[in-house]
């Protein structure tokens, strides 16, 4: 839908948003190029962040998670005992996110 039809992604994006209090999403991504997308799930109180490149470019880097809220950790599931350094980032927090070739699967607790 993003590459056939001109103009989509910011018709959803839109759509979307203004079915929100603020306009404002629960996590965003900055720095991402368009061959990344975001999913969300929850799990219990837990949010799980997957970033998936659909790019066949290679590695993406420089993105940045943004969090509304101030969680007590956000970590890379494949090293929970490695929480991510967490800024100050408005009404939230913001960490960036390593290299990472296809996916990277963010927990947010």
């Amino acid at each position: 839908y993003k590459y056939y039809w001109n103009g989509m992604k910011e018709v959803l994006d839109a759509l979307v948003r203004s079915g929100l209090s603020d306009g404002r999403q629960v996590v965003e991504v900055s720095g991402a190029p368009d061959d990344v997308e975001l999913t969300l799930r929850r799990q219990g109180d837990r949010i799980i962040a997957h970033l998936l490149n659909y790019s066949d470019e290679g590695g993406v880097s420089g993105v940045t998670l943004h969090v509304r809220g101030r969680p007590e950790r956000i970590f890379d599931a494949t090293t929970p005992d490695a929480p991510l350094p967490m800024r100050p980032d408005g009404d939230g927090v913001a960490v960036e996110v390593g290299l990472f070739d296809h996916h990277v699967m963010l927990v947010i607790e």
